[in-house]
């Protein structure tokens, strides 16, 4: 089983950054931002 870089297609906005997991991936949001891709503003 190969794990897939799930940071590829640059899943984060608003300059958050993306650290790929297994099968999965977690944005590190900018202190402004939340929600899974850091699309929810403050």
């Amino acid at each position: 089983e190969k794990d897939i870089d799930e940071c590829a297609s640059d899943p984060c906005v608003n300059g958050g950054l993306c650290q790929d997991l297994l099968n999965k991936f977690q944005c590190l949001c900018d202190i402004a931002f939340a929600g899974e891709h850091c699309e929810v503003d403050y």
